[in-house]
């Protein structure tokens, strides 16, 4: 499950009354009620904490010309964004002066939610433009929720690799290893999802368990991975975890040869060529065995030199 979001929401206090007490867009109710439609587990913070994860900027002429804005809260945002462990949308939301415009002039170097950078009491008043930009504003807050999840889950895997193979100075730890992995596969990371089912089917750090398996590695397939299409046919032509199935077998190491998986290319090579889930076709067999082949894989040039002395290449 995917943790708390901290937002930060950053705006002029002249601008209080429409941002918070009701007024004209009735802002921050109107956030809340609409991230809990969405089922994000979010706080919506009024200042800048060490754990805010967005920080979305409600941009008028009294922001961009306020000594607490200008002088204490920007420079920090700009410090902990520049960082990269904080991301910013900002919402232009009333005209600017040229003062105000060049006190906030790196913010305007950011993608805004207004492209044309036209202030949002332009468009209010208009049911149909108002509700576009607050489509594209939480479309916009969803996908900074989704990349700062994936970044987290990569950071999990990669701590977690170090972990599994005893490298950059940490010590093998097939649990520290699994708990990392966890972690990153249940926020959907395909990479971890993989080596979970390596772990469940090798009974690393975890007590063999190839039905468990079976699901990561179908997890990850789905998401395009050629490590776990590959995996999971094995699994099916082993009939590990599952009912042996050579028909399924192909299927899953197709998916992955046609990705440029060797190792799958030399299985469906060998699926072919001895009429394993498929018929014998030795003309498919060879095409499969060649594309490994051109990628240097000694296996595969060995088989077709084998087939060469058989005179069927």
């Amino acid at each position: 499950m995917n943790r708390e979001i901290n937002i930060f929401v950053s705006y002029s206090p002249e601008d209080r009354e429409w941002v918070v007490d009701g007024g004209m867009y009735d802002f921050i109710p109107w956030l809340k009620k609409q991230l809990k439609r969405k089922l994000v587990s979010f706080r919506i913070d009024h200042e800048l904490t060490d754990n805010a994860d967005i920080a979305l900027l409600l941009i008028s002429q009294d922001f961009a010309t306020s000594d607490s804005i200008l002088n204490h809260e920007l420079p920090l945002i700009r410090e902990r964004f520049e960082a990269e462990n904080l991301k910013i949308i900002p919402l232009l939301i009333s005209g600017l002066s040229e003062s105000g415009i060049v006190n906030i002039s790196w913010i305007f170097e950011l993608e805004m939610i207004l492209r044309d950078t036209k202030p949002l009491n332009d468009f209010v008043e208009y049911e149909s433009s108002w509700s576009l930009i607050r489509v594209k504003l939480l479309d916009a807050i969803a996908a900074l929720i989704q990349l700062i999840n994936d970044e987290e889950a990569e950071a999990w895997y990669l701590t977690g690799e170090d972990y599994y193979f005893g490298t950059n100075g940490i010590e093998q730890d097939y649990l520290q290893a699994l708990l990392l992995f966890s972690k990153a596969a249940e926020q959907g990371f395909a990479l971890a999802q993989n080596y979970l089912g390596v772990m469940c089917k090798n009974g690393q750090g975890v007590h063999k368990d190839e039905t468990a398996a079976l699901e990561w590695f179908r997890k990850a397939a789905l998401q395009g991975l050629d490590d776990a299409q590959f995996n999971l046919g094995l699994m099916y032509e082993y009939g590990q975890g599952v009912a042996l199935d050579l028909e399924q077998a192909v299927e899953w190491y197709r998916v992955a040869a046609e990705q440029g998986h060797i190792n799958a290319q030399n299985n469906l090579g060998w699926m072919y060529e001895y009429g394993q889930g498929v018929d014998v076709d030795i003309p498919k067999a060879i095409e499969w065995y060649r594309k490994a082949a051109d990628q240097e894989d000694e296996y595969a040039k060995g088989a077709l030199e084998r087939l060469r002395q058989e005179g069927l290449l």
